[in-house]
C-alpha cells in the first residue's frame, strides 16, 4: 500500500512540475511578444531615405518685371535636386543689384536665365541721357510691327483697355521715344527678319516711365514705329469702340496755342 502511494505522489509531482514548465514557457513566450523593443522592431518600417537637396538662392518675395533686386528681395533655402532648374544661383551676394527680365513669384529659385544680363545694364546705363530713365515692358506682337523694332527706332506706345462701364478704347499714351534694348540683344544680325515680341527697354523720361507703369496695368500695350526722322508730336483724341461703327467728322479747334480735335 505504501507503494502504491509513493508512486500516486510521484505522478503527481512528475505532473505538477509539468504543467509548471509548460505555464513558465507561455509567459515568457507572451512576455516577449508584447515588449516595447520587440514590437517596434516588428511593426515600425524603417524610415525612408532622406532626400538629396541643395542650398540655393529663392525669391522671398514676389518682383515684378525690370525690377532690381535687394538683399530683402532673396533668401537661401534647402531645395530638392530633383526641382531644381538648370542656371540656379547659390551665392545671394552676386544677385544684388541685377535685374529680373520676368515677373517672378515668391519661393522660386533664381535662375541666370530670368535676369537681364550685366553687360546690357552696363551698356544701358551709359548710353541714357541725364534726366532719362530706361523702363523695361512686355508688348503686344499684334500687327507684327513689334517684331521688326530694332534697337535705337523710335516708337510710340499704345494702349488697348476697357473703360469701368466695359467699354473697348485704345489712346496713345507716349509718342517718340527711343529703343535701348529688345528682349536681351542690343544688337541684331540680321535686321531684315522679324523678332518675336517681348521685353522692350525704352529711354524715356520720369514721367513718361509712371504713365507706362500704371498703363501696362490697365489693358495691353503695343508699339508703333516711327519713322527715324520723324519728331513731331501728334494730337490724338484716342479711339473708342462705337467710333468704329459710326462717321464723325473731327474739327480741329485751336484755343490760343492749344490744339485738340473735336
Amino acid at each position: 500500500m505504501s507503494v502504491t502511494k509513493s508512486f500516486i505522489a510521484l505522478a503527481l509531482a512528475i505532473s505538477v512540475g509539468i504543467l509548471a514548465v509548460i505555464a513558465a514557457t507561455l509567459y515568457l513566450d507572451r512576455r516577449a511578444a508584447t515588449s516595447p523593443e520587440v514590437a517596434s522592431s516588428v511593426v515600425a518600417p524603417p524610415p525612408p531615405p532622406p532626400i538629396p537637396t541643395k542650398d540655393v538662392v529663392v525669391f522671398a518675395r514676389p518682383l515684378k518685371q525690370g525690377m532690381s533686386i535687394t538683399e530683402a528681395d532673396i533668401k537661401v533655402e534647402a531645395v530638392p535636386l530633383h526641382a531644381l532648374p538648370p542656371n540656379h544661383v547659390v551665392n545671394p551676394e552676386d544677385l544684388i543689384g541685377r535685374r529680373v527680365s520676368v515677373g517672378m513669384a515668391e519661393d522660386t529659385p533664381v535662375v541666370l536665365d530670368n535676369l537681364i544680363p550685366r553687360e546690357q545694364d552696363v551698356e544701358l546705363a551709359g548710353l541714357l541721357i541725364d534726366g532719362m530713365r530706361a523702363y523695361s515692358l512686355n508688348v503686344s506682337d499684334a500687327g507684327e510691327v513689334s517684331g521688326f523694332v530694332l534697337p535705337g527706332n523710335r516708337v510710340d506706345v499704345l494702349l488697348s483697355g476697357t473703360t469701368e462701364a466695359g467699354a473697348a478704347f485704345s489712346r496713345m499714351v507716349v509718342q517718340d521715344v527711343k529703343v535701348l534694348a529688345v528682349a536681351r540683344d542690343r544688337f541684331v544680325q540680321d535686321r531684315t527678319v522679324p523678332r518675336p515680341a517681348g521685353l522692350m527697354t525704352l529711354e524715356v523720361t520720369p514721367s513718361q516711365a509712371e504713365m507706362l507703369d500704371m498703363a501696362r496695368s490697365v489693358g495691353t500695350l503695343s508699339l508703333a514705329l516711327r519713322a527715324q526722322s520723324d519728331r513731331s508730336t501728334a494730337v490724338t483724341l484716342g479711339v473708342r469702340q462705337e467710333e468704329l461703327h459710326e462717321s464723325k467728322q473731327v474739327v480741329e479747334v485751336i484755343r490760343g496755342a492749344v490744339r485738340s480735335f473735336e
